[in-house]
């Protein structure tokens, strides 16, 4: 059985930075970072922490960084001399474990959900779309890879922006979306397309485009 070295960043119970550790993880074809993840934490070192639950994307609570890109770690097939990150842009809490509970919260504040009110009519033509981002694994990995989430403005990121969009598209919303959009910096996204969806969400397309129309 062919091992790889693994290079995981890690931190203390305090999110302070620790430094990388290297792991050396049997491999066979097809293997996950995902599944390295689990190797190390059972036969190596139990003091590893990182969240996952469906393991193979279902949950997306496995989302981290690898090489440099935000990933599921349940999708990413396993490579001699990776290294693997938290997400960039939200808090640590420890090792890959971030503080997703922030972001939330500030969905919450925006109250994102659908409202029957205004005039917005919805067609029938825009249920596929609704259906399409409805998808979304909420696995902030479009978030990690905004620069601009992370440049201290207070931007909320393309993840509110994909909520935004499924309520644009929702049948049963009447709020004016693209206008709130646009009260939230929206006009930021135009020319970036940094971010992206490991889930095949085209964030410029899908999102970004109709919001803007």
């Amino acid at each position: 059985m062919k091992t790889v070295r693994v290079h995981i960043r890690r931190t203390d119970d305090n999110g302070k930075e620790a430094g990388f550790q290297t792991y050396e993880v049997p491999t066979e074809p097809k293997d996950t970072v995902l599944r390295a993840l689990q190797h190390i934490y059972r036969a190596v070192d139990p003091t590893l922490a990182f969240r996952y639950s469906c393991r193979f994307k279902n949950c997306g609570l496995c989302g981290v960084r690898v090489s440099g890109q935000s990933r599921l770690a349940c999708l990413t097939r396993l490579k001699d001399e990776m290294t693997v990150e938290p997400l960039n842009n939200l808090p640590v809490i420890r090792d890959l474990v971030v503080n997703r509970r922030l972001l939330f919260d500030e969905l919450r504040n925006l109250k994102l959900f659908p409202l029957d009110r205004g005039t917005v009519e919805k067609s029938q033509d825009d249920l596929p779309m609704y259906y399409k981002l409805a998808s979304c694994l909420e696995c902030l990995c479009c978030h990690s890879q905004c620069a601009a989430a992370g440049d201290g403005t207070g931007f909320v990121g393309p993840f509110v922006m994909v909520k935004l969009a499924q309520l644009h598209f929702h049948p049963g919303d009447g709020a004016d979306r693209q206008t709130q959009a646009r009260e939230l910096g929206i006009e930021r996204c135009l020319d970036c397309r940094g971010c992206s969806c490991p889930y095949g969400i085209d964030i410029p397309q899908d999102v970004i485009r109709p919001l803007l129309a």
